[in-house]
C-alpha cells in the first residue's frame, strides 16, 4: 500500500510515497473556486444506466428546498450562500473558498472516500449534495464533464479491497462542455428532491461516497475524464455536527496491474495514468497528512432533512446460532407505550406510514411483517425480546431496529444494531 506523508507544514509539502518523490504530486493550495449550476441531472444506478429521465435547470439553485441538516461535510459551506467557507477552519491560513488539491495537471477521475460517522439522518436521503472538484483536461482544451457521485453502506479501510461496497444509485451531473478551470469549480445542487432524486445516506451512520468524473455519456456507457481530481477538504475538529471521516482514501490515479506494476515514466516514477480500476491494495491511500483540516477527503457535502430521531435504546446479549438471544428495548423517559423491533438480513431503507399505528424509517431493507421480531408494550420504559436463532444463519448479516407506535407523524426509533451471528 503506496501512502502520502508529509515532508513539511508549508503548502506544497506532501508527496506519494513510491510514485515520486520529485516526480509524484505536491499538495498544493488551489485558486478560488468558481461556482458551477449543471444543465441537467438525472438518477443512475450502479451499473451505469439511467434511472429517470434528464431534467434541466434553468436557474441558479438557492438554499432551502431539500432540507437544512447537514448528514455530512467535507466542503465546509457557508450558510446561507452555499459557498466554501473562508477557512475559519485553518485560523484564517485560507483565502476565500480555498481547498488543497495536488496540482492543476494531476488526474484522479475516481475516488472514494470513507463516512465513518454522520451528522444527522442515518438511513435518510439527502436530496442536496455539494462538491468541489479540479477539470484540467490537458490545460488548453474544454470538454464535456459529468460528475457522479454514489454512496455507499461499506468501506474498506484495509485496503484489501473492493474501496466501496452494498452501493445505492447515484446522481449525475452534467455541466456541458467545460474549460481547465483557473482555480476549481464548485456546485451547491440543492433541489435533487423536487425530482425524487437523493443520494442516501449509510443505514448505520458508517459507510462511502465516490465522486466519479467523466467526459462520455449515452444513457448506458461512459468514459472517464480525461484529466480531473476532486478538491479536498474536512471536518472541522470537535464538531460532531460536521459528521467525520477517516484517513483512507482510494484513488484511481495509476495503470496498474494486479501485482502493482506500473508504466514508467522517463524518472523511474509511475505515470499518473487512470485507468478506471481501484486496484487494492496500491491506490489506497492515507490522507492524514497533518494539515489543516486533517484528515482530508473528497470535497463533498450531504444535506437533506434530519431521519427519525433515536429516542429507543436497544441492545442485545449475543447472536449465536442455535442459541436463544435477548434483545433489551429501552425508553430513557421511562414510558409504557408499546413498541415493535424488527430485523432484515441486508441494509437499505423501509418506509411505514401508519401501517398498525407505526411511522418509522427503517434503516433494513424489506422490512414488512413476516420480519416482526416481538411486538409489546414497555415497563417503566423497558422491554425485552427473545428469539431462537436458527444454525443456518451462522455467518449472515442480522439487522435489528426498535421502533415506538402511536407517534405519528413523527418517528421514535432506537440505533440499528448490525451483526454477524456467531
Amino acid at each position: 500500500m503506496r501512502k502520502f506523508f508529509c515532508l513539511s507544514a508549508g503548502l506544497a509539502a506532501c508527496t506519494v510515497a513510491g510514485l515520486a518523490t520529485a516526480g509524484g504530486p505536491q499538495i498544493q493550495a488551489a485558486g478560488n473556486g468558481t461556482e458551477l449550476t449543471p444543465t441537467r441531472y438525472a438518477g443512475i444506478s450502479q451499473d451505469g444506466k439511467l434511472t429517470t429521465p434528464w431534467f434541466y435547470t434553468a436557474d441558479r439553485m438557492t438554499d432551502g428546498p431539500c432540507g437544512e441538516d447537514t448528514f455530512f461535510d467535507s466542503f465546509d459551506y457557508n450558510s446561507p450562500d452555499g459557498g466554501p467557507e473562508n477557512g475559519e477552519i485553518c485560523d484564517n491560513t485560507f483565502q476565500p473558498s480555498t481547498r488543497w488539491f495536488f496540482g492543476a495537471s494531476w488526474c484522479n477521475t475516481w475516488a472514494v472516500n470513507d463516512i465513518s460517522a454522520l451528522a444527522d439522518g442515518a438511513g435518510s436521503e439527502a436530496g442536496h449534495g455539494k462538491f468541489g472538484w479540479q477539470w484540467y483536461v490537458d490545460g488548453t482544451n474544454s470538454e464535456q464533464c459529468y460528475l457522479v457521485t454514489f454512496t455507499y453502506e461499506d468501506f474498506d479501510d484495509t485496503c484489501n479491497g473492493p474501496a466501496a461496497s452494498n452501493g445505492y444509485d447515484g446522481v449525475i451531473l452534467d455541466f456541458g462542455v467545460l474549460a481547465p478551470g483557473a482555480g476549481y469549480y464548485w456546485a451547491n445542487v440543492n433541489n435533487l428532491c423536487d425530482n425524487g432524486l437523493f443520494y442516501t445516506m449509510p443505514a448505520d451512520g458508517e459507510g462511502a461516497y465516490d465522486m466519479q468524473l467523466w467526459n462520455f455519456y449515452d444513457g448506458a456507457n461512459f468514459d472517464f475524464a480525461t484529466c480531473g481530481q476532486p478538491m479536498l477538504w474536512g471536518q472541522r475538529e470537535g464538531q460532531p455536527a460536521d459528521g467525520a471521516s477517516g484517513e483512507y482514501q482510494w484513488d484511481d490515479d495509476s495503470d496498474l496491474d494486479a501485482n502493482g506494476n506500473c508504466t514508467a515514466d522517463p524518472n523511474g516514477f509511475c505515470e499518473n495514468l487512470p485507468d478506471g480500476v481501484l486496484q487494492a491494495p496500491f491506490e489506497c491511500y492515507t490522507y492524514a497528512f497533518g494539515l489543516c483540516p486533517d484528515p482530508l477527503g473528497a470535497m463533498a457535502a450531504f444535506i437533506g432533512e434530519g431521519g427519525p430521531t433515536e429516542c429507543l435504546g436497544l441492545e442485545i446479549d449475543k447472536l449465536v446460532g442455535g442459541g436463544t438471544s435477548t434483545w433489551t428495548i429501552t425508553d430513557s423517559l421511562g414510558s409504557n407505550a408499546v413498541v415493535a423491533l424488527v430485523y432484515g438480513t441486508a441494509p437499505g431503507s423501509t418506509s411505514v406510514n401508519g401501517f398498525a399505528g407505526y411511522c418509522a424509517t427503517f434503516g433494513i431493507k424489506g422490512v414488512n411483517q413476516n420480519k416482526l421480531v416481538c411486538q409489546g408494550r414497555l415497563t417503566s420504559g423497558v422491554k425485552t425480546c427473545k428469539s431462537f436463532i436458527p444454525t443456518n444463519f451462522v455467518g449472515r448479516q442480522v439487522l435489528t431496529q426498535a421502533a415506538m407506535r402511536d407517534t405519528c407523524d413523527d418517528e421514535c426509533m432506537s440505533n440499528l444494531l448490525d451483526l454477524v451471528v456467531q
